[in-house]
């Protein structure tokens, strides 16, 4: 009997290494499945990263990260803009 639960909890482990392991194949964007495997098979360290059941949610937390930065660039660049137009126009119409 206890044979019998060892090898359905090794058989559990596998199955879960397994699900992990076809998890790290998928990609976030179709076009990036490709050079994704690519990298997965060359390089070692990128192949465990993308194990990790972490670097998913970094990965998404990174770039919304990038996109609020970069909302805040251009918001920065119009407003600026906006703000410079005004005060040459108030400039224009004063003189």
């Amino acid at each position: 009997m206890k044979n019998k639960m060892t090898k359905i909890q090794n058989s559990k482990r596998s199955d879960e290494k397994i699900i992990r392991i076809q998890k790290t194949t998928r990609s976030a964007w179709n076009w990036s499945t490709k050079a994704h495997n690519f990298l997965r098979m060359k390089f070692k360290w990128y192949y465990k990263w993308h194990a990790n059941p972490v670097s998913s949610h970094i990965h998404w937390s990174i770039m919304l990260l990038l996109l609020a930065g970069l909302l805040i660039v251009i918001l920065i660049i119009f407003l600026g803009f906006g703000i410079m137009k005004y005060i040459f126009w108030m400039d224009s119409v004063l003189n």
